[in-house]
């Protein structure tokens, strides 16, 4: 809960917190005068020792502590404290703000293998949930070229759930945007045309002019 906080407290804050001079703090009473280092180590190191807590986080189901949460419309697909922990870690991990190019590549490998291990352990609804959450962050963070594909195949799955219909609402709207997209090449390649013509007329008519002079 506390590295959730902080991490909030980070997104919310990170205008101001880029731009200060890094200290190394971890004071948490300081949290205000904290730099983007500061909060990177801090929740590093967090996350490290909750990853100790793994075997006994997997013991607490969530269902019952479902109403101290602020967006309960998924925790039905956590089975366990566990499964929202990992979920927690693989949006810190995915930080463009706190991570760079490098380690953000490092970074996505362990995002990978976690949400195989959620994929692996769960059913239905909830390994729809994971799979979906998988393909759409590995989309974000290298742009998918065949994401519509990847969506459909996962609708065509054997999986039983009526997540699926969620999944139907990615479909539709990547292939609203494919449709826009060749609309606008097909309008891009009209103005091109356009232009081209344009060009050649011009080109007759000072041709035209020409002979008109000499004549």
């Amino acid at each position: 809960m506390l590295s959730g906080f902080t991490f909030d407290y980070y997104n919310e804050h990170s205008w101001q917190i880029n731009d200060r001079t890094n200290m190394n703090s971890q004071d948490v009473s300081q949290i205000e005068t904290w730099s983007k280092l500061d909060f990177k180590n801090y929740l590093i190191q967090n996350f490290k020792e909750l990853d100790s807590e793994n075997l006994a986080m997997n013991k607490i189901s969530l269902v019952k502590y479902k109403d101290i949460f602020s967006n309960t419309d998924y925790i039905a697909y956590f089975s366990t404290l566990k499964d929202w922990y990992s979920l927690k870690k693989v949006n810190f991990l995915s930080s463009n703000e706190l991570f760079t190019k490098n380690e953000l590549a490092e970074n996505r490998v362990l995002i990978n293998t976690i949400f195989d291990e959620l994929i692996a352990k769960s059913t239905d609804n909830s390994k729809l949930y994971f799979m979906h959450q998988k393909l759409s962050e590995n989309c974000i963070a290298t742009p998918c070229k065949d994401k519509l594909v990847q969506l459909q195949n996962l609708m065509k799955s054997n999986i039983e759930g009526d997540y699926k219909v969620l999944i139907a609402e990615d479909v539709v709207d990547e292939l609203i945007k494919a449709k826009k997209k060749k609309k606008q090449f097909s309008l891009s390649i009209l103005s091109k045309i356009n232009i081209r013509n344009l060009l050649l007329l011009r080109i007759l008519k000072i041709r035209k002019i020409k002979s008109l002079i000499l004549f």
